[in-house]
């Protein structure tokens, strides 16, 4: 990871918004004429209402928790204060097509605002953290609330994975030197395939194993700094057993509303989904849909996610493809209210310059190194 976060490249964001025309293509052209349209006629205004009405539940759960985390060490920030930050990542997440990510920058300016980059920095990768791992845990688990759901690739291969990257974190969190014996291995391996290899066609072979070397190596260092970030949080949240307890309420919270969230907004297309099956679905769900594919928050492929998962309740694609319309209209809102606190923040105080911005991780371990 480079050290100062650069704007995406212009070919990058062409393509990924080619993907996000291509999905949608696909999804309209699947359903049947004056389908979607029908669908839209029919929009119940009580639950579409409603829908809007759990935003203002769901993000704000997720700032108390970072609160939390910032307050454990002392500091003791608004929570309105919190949340305009919190929505300002929200803006930078889903609606610019940059690697400024809304994680970054909220902790950035938090950073400033408290005058210390490395707490605002744990506390921002745990609220982050605390999500993915129960995210991993109920796409496990939550398929159990209707069995047979597992018999399906689709959520029996999310939860394969979901385990798989668990037993990595466990791995991270207790081996002391978890990635030497990988990198050793992995090394072996690329120069017994250099040498068998490389004679054959010593040019091409070798330009295509430098890259992949360099993929290595670049996967390795993300990896080590992920495990910096992984014992600074375990760290951090040590001999915090209060303040551990609230993350964990308030994260298991935030995911229960985002069953209510699915399951409203399905009712305001006329759909009364069951409620268990979407519980069941919605974990394996989010985390595919996390696959950075396309830009400003996987414009399309969400949706297309949503269809074809939801499909295994006997949802039709209209009714999917519109519900996942609703939810990225609400993440707009959202958005639009992150871009208004942006433009209307203090700049002059708090100096916002994309060159300036550091990386979370690369903060995390440079302030590490540092204490160290």
């Amino acid at each position: 990871m480079d050290s100062t976060v650069r704007r995406m490249k212009p070919k990058v964001v062409l393509a990924k918004a080619c993907i996000s025309v291509l999905f949608f293509v696909v999804l309209f052209s699947s359903l049947r004429e004056g389908e979607f349209s029908k669908i839209l006629s029919q929009v119940d205004p009580f639950y579409f209402t409603l829908s809007f009405l759990l935003v203002p539940i769901m993000i704000p759960s997720s700032c108390l928790k970072w609160k939390v985390l910032l307050a454990q060490h002392g500091r003791s920030i608004s929570f309105f204060f919190l949340m305009r930050i919190y929505l300002i990542g929200y803006f930078f997440s889903n609606m610019l097509p940059s690697n400024v990510g809304g994680d970054v920058v909220r902790s950035y300016y938090i950073g400033r605002h408290i005058g210390d980059q490395y707490q605002a920095a744990v506390s921002t990768f745990i609220e982050r953290f605390t999500g993915i791992i129960l995210l991993l845990i109920l796409a496990i688990v939550a398929p159990a609330l209707k069995p047979s759901l597992y018999r399906s690739p689709l959520v029996f291969m999310p939860a394969l994975g979901a385990v798989g990257l668990l037993s990595i974190m466990v791995w991270m969190w207790r081996v002391p030197e978890p990635l030497r014996l990988p990198r050793r291995v992995a090394m072996d391996v690329l120069g017994f395939v250099r040498k068998k290899v490389g004679t054959d066609d010593p040019g091409v072979s070798a330009r295509g194993i430098d890259r992949f070397e360099r993929f290595l190596d670049r996967t390795f260092l993300h990896l080590e700094k992920f495990h910096q970030k992984l014992l600074l949080a375990v760290g951090a949240l040590k001999g915090h057993a209060r303040a551990l307890w609230a993350v964990v309420v308030l994260t298991i919270f935030f995911y229960f509303m985002t069953w209510v969230n699915v399951y409203v907004s399905f009712r305001a297309f006329g759909v009364d989904p069951d409620f268990l099956g979407i519980s069941a679905l919605v974990p394996a769900a989010m985390l595919v849909a996390m696959m950075p594919v396309t830009l400003l928050g996987n414009l399309g492929f969400t949706e297309g996610v949503f269809v074809v998962f939801f499909g295994l309740l006997e949802i039709g694609s209209a009714e999917a493809l519109s519900m996942g319309l609703l939810i990225r209209l609400k993440l707009l809102v959202v958005g639009i209210v992150g871009f208004l606190f942006y433009i209307t923040y203090k700049h002059r105080e708090h100096d916002f310059s994309e060159a300036e911005l550091i990386p979370v991780a690369d903060d995390v371990q440079a302030e590490g190194e540092h204490d160290g």
